[in-house]
């Protein structure tokens, strides 16, 4: 776990590759994680508010990762809604997520096929009876 966080904190940092992507946005959506009481994380349509999953507590270790790689820099703001991370698809299958306020961007591909997939469905869950 300790390694993936060192590994997000690099991507999230690393501009040059996503710069030079090829690929055109195909598809996105703006995400809002919170945490609840129970511990779960729940993420949802920040547009529309509509609830696309929730991750019990022991699941959902690479969404969490994520999510703390994303939220590092609002931990020291007092926000009072959850900060709103973009999703995007591109059209050569590069899969983001953009923190528009910080700049920090994410190349969830780089983690493999699996841990971009979960990703990946939750942008097919926001665009669901859209």
């Amino acid at each position: 776990m300790v390694l993936l966080v060192v590994a997000l904190q690099y991507l999230g940092r690393d501009q040059s590759s996503i710069s030079e992507l090829d690929g055109i946005m195909v598809s996105s959506a703006l995400l809002q994680f919170e945490d609840t009481p129970t511990g779960a994380v729940e993420v949802y349509d920040a547009d529309d508010g509509k609830l696309l999953a929730s991750f019990e507590p022991g699941s959902g270790s690479f969404v969490r990762g994520i999510l703390r790689s994303m939220t590092r820099d609002h931990q020291y703001t007092e926000l009072k809604t959850p900060p709103a991370f973009l999703l995007a698809k591109y059209s050569d299958g590069a899969l983001m997520i953009v923190d528009e306020k910080t700049g920090q961007t994410i190349l969830l591909n780089a983690f493999g096929p699996t841990n971009a997939h979960v990703f990946d469905q939750l942008l097919s869950a926001s665009m669901a009876d859209s």
